[in-house]
């Protein structure tokens, strides 16, 4: 999205009774700010994991390891890849919202996309799908599933390839590069190397800096993947002509909200 990036606050006129808020984005500067925001996060995390196995006297390694380890859950880099999961969320309703103006017939599939992504957002921060493995360990699979939930993972990766393929393939072809380079690093980092981290865990335990490295590895190919997407639907929302987001909170009585798309979304 290019256009001025200084937000602007509007208060409309008396019959609507209600505050605009109207802000442009440039994509190129979100993109290079979350990759800054992943680098920054992976350096934290490695430090704590450094000092926590290499420098038991360094006086941050609780703090760093406690708040940053990109293995560990309610830290600062899982609040932020499930903040980026969401965006990815909002970002796919947006563009839902103009196709349903334009009467796409894949209009749908963009909304599943933005409910899809809603879930893994809260899937992020409450790690659900670790609760898979339980049941599969009770039948005895484990050593290299000792991670066990990829196996319910990799069917519904399938199943989600196949129920979208029609829809990827009608996508541009400068989008369909950045989607299924997303999706690569994404489930590359999500189930190949966590099967890795798993069977690895399974023989050494995860107190030790090789699974913390591993950990490290799958879970920067996961943001990372996550920061392509944005970038990816960013330039589509670009490419469609929605230069800006103006957001409008009712104030009044009104419960009706009116959502425009002439070059701005409205809600």
């Amino acid at each position: 999205m290019k256009s001025q990036q200084n937000p602007i606050f509007n208060q409309s006129d008396s019959k609507s009774d209600s505050i605009r808020f109207k802000s442009s984005i440039s994509t190129q500067k979100v993109t290079r700010f979350l990759l800054s925001v992943v680098g920054i996060l992976v350096l934290l995390s490695l430090l704590g994991h450094g000092a926590i196995y290499l420098l038991p006297d360094f006086p941050l390694r609780d703090f760093l390891a406690g708040k940053f380890a990109l293995n560990e859950e309610q830290t600062f880099p899982t609040l932020y890849s499930s903040i980026g999961l969401f965006l990815c969320s909002v970002l796919f309703w947006l563009i839902a919202q103009q196709k349903a103006q334009l009467k796409d017939r894949y209009t749908l599939s963009w909304k599943a996309l933005s409910a899809i992504f809603t879930y893994l957002a809260i899937d992020e921060l409450l790690s659900i799908h670790e609760h898979f493995s339980k049941p599969f360990h009770k039948m005895g699979v484990d050593g290299i599933l000792h991670n066990a939930w990829v196996i319910p993972g990799i069917i519904v990766v399938v199943i989600f390839c196949v129920i979208f393929y029609r829809f990827f393939r009608h996508l541009p072809r400068y989008m369909q590069g950045l989607i299924l380079l997303a999706i690569s690093i994404f489930v590359g980092g999500a189930i190949v190397v966590e099967v890795v981290g798993g069977y690895y865990k399974y023989i050494y335990g995860e107190q030790n800096l090789g699974y913390a490295l591993i950990t490290t590895i799958e879970e920067s190919m996961e943001m990372i993947g996550v920061v392509i997407l944005i970038h990816a639907l960013l330039v589509y929302i670009d490419q469609m002509g929605i230069n800006s987001v103006n957001i409008q909170f009712n104030l009044g009585h009104k419960k009706d909200i009116n959502r425009g798309f002439n070059g701005d979304t409205e809600t």
